[in-house]
């Protein structure tokens, strides 16, 4: 506790069978733990390693690295956390003191140390959590990599500057918890089918996403209200269109939880999407932001018990959808092709219905050659409803329209007007939206 190495600490192959006290020490020349064993825990909070640190093939048992800051390269690879023992009493340092009869004096310089470390059981609860690195810091690379753990791993408020990540759990399900952590860049691994990492309100970076074949990461990858700087979704583009843009939650493999904050986070996705001039991925996250709005106003609809209250959610929702269902919020110049398409043949089969129309009947005929001389003649009626639906669709924002057409079919052209010219105001909106895009 409170140790300073001014030169190399060499702790490699040692074995530390009761726990081993690291608080508030420092590592000035780099240290080496390789193989080490700890076969309780340890307790490296505000330890600060200056040079290159190597945790490799290291027996942790229970360990804290809370707002212990490496400056140098940290190597954890190949090591394994989880103590083989469970802590099954905790008591309150005062009432320590007391029941073993030792003066208050002696006790108060460690007294932080024993409220936050491993053997009072303060971290979580330590039959669950393997490893806390709370507040940690690292300003090089953090090679976290070929990790077992039999518990959760958490990383709170942390920051990296470049980590890499890969970790199997023995327990399901667990996961490394990045809550509000901070992290530049690095390669999260997703190796194993457990292997679950957790990035609420965190900055995520220039951050690679590596698997194997048949894992999707991002149904390992638990997002909420997080933010993406430089994070490239090209390179991820065929694992997010398998779970159809959705990382509003995590869903299977033992493990369900669903995002807090759904239109935030694909507020912040789109954000992100946006800043790496991805369009794809942005237009994906806005839509997923505007129809999580939706199901907003579902849910405040079935809670209010006010009358008005309860009107605006409903018209809010309506205009949602319809917007959705018109054009997918302007996303797709397609979908509005195909209204249009559709308006045009609903119209000229009520003009064909209409028994007195006006409109001047038109036939085409064609043929087709079937060899030896022979053709085969192919007529079809109704053209000129056809055409005259076209020219109303198009008649309020070209001119034109039905001649000499009766009352009936006057207001029929007069409505597909109206909304010929919504449709092509909308299209043109959408295609300007795609070019700005």
């Amino acid at each position: 506790m409170g140790a300073k190495f001014n030169n190399g600490a060499i702790f490699a192959k040692s074995i530390f069978r009761n726990g081993a006290n690291f608080f508030h020490s420092e590592f000035k020349s780099g240290c080496v733990f390789h193989g080490t064993t700890f076969s309780t825990g340890v307790v490296f909070d505000s330890a600060t390693f200056t040079r290159e640190t190597d945790f490799t093939d290291v027996e942790f048992g229970t360990a804290t690295f809370s707002k212990s800051v490496f400056n140098g390269p940290a190597s954890f690879e190949g090591s394994e956390f989880g103590s083989k023992y469970v802590y099954l009493m905790e008591e309150d340092i005062p009432d320590h003191i007391f029941s073993e009869g030792i003066e208050r004096e002696s006790v108060q310089n460690c007294n932080n140390v024993l409220g936050n470390g491993v053997f009072s059981d303060k971290i979580e609860d330590t039959s669950r959590v393997s490893a806390s690195f709370n507040e940690t810091e690292s300003n090089d690379i953090f090679r976290f990599t070929d990790i077992n753990s039999k518990y959760y791993l958490t990383i709170p408020n942390a920051k990296f500057h470049h980590i890499e990540l890969d970790v199997e759990f023995e327990n399901h399900p667990c996961s490394v918890a990045f809550y509000g952590s901070e992290i530049n860049g690095g390669v999260f691994r997703f190796n194993h089918k457990n292997s679950l990492y957790e990035v609420p309100r965190t900055d995520l970076g220039d951050v690679t996403i590596d698997s194997k074949q048949g894992i999707n990461p991002f149904r390992n990858l638990f997002i909420d209200n997080t933010s993406f700087y430089n994070f490239d979704f090209f390179d991820n583009r065929d694992h997010l269109e398998d779970i159809r843009w959705e990382i509003d939650g995590v869903r299977g493999n033992e493990f369900t939880q669903e995002s807090e904050n759904k239109e935030t986070t694909y507020a912040k996705a789109k954000l992100g999407a946006s800043d790496v001039g991805d369009s794809l991925a942005e237009s994906n996250f806005f839509v997923r932001e505007k129809r999580t709005r939706r199901q907003k106003y579902t849910s405040r609809f079935a809670d209010s018990d006010d009358v008005r209250k309860k009107a605006r959610y409903g018209v809010q929702w309506a205009l949602n959808k319809s917007y959705d269902i018109a054009c997918v919020y302007g996303e797709s110049p397609g979908r509005v092709v195909g209204w249009s398409l559709f308006c045009v043949g609903i119209f000229s089969v009520l003009y064909g219905i209409i028994e007195e129309t006006g409109i001047q009947p038109v036939e085409y005929t064609f043929s087709v050659g079937l060899g030896q001389n022979e053709t085969l003649n192919i007529t079809i009626w109704g053209m000129g409803n056809l055409i005259a639906s076209w020219q109303s669709f198009t008649g309020f924002m070209f001119g034109g329209g039905i001649e000499n057409a009766t009352p009936m079919v006057n207001l029929l052209s007069s409505i597909e007007s109206f909304i010929g010219a919504f449709l092509i105001s909308l299209f043109v909106a959408t295609i300007v939206r795609s070019v700005d895009r």
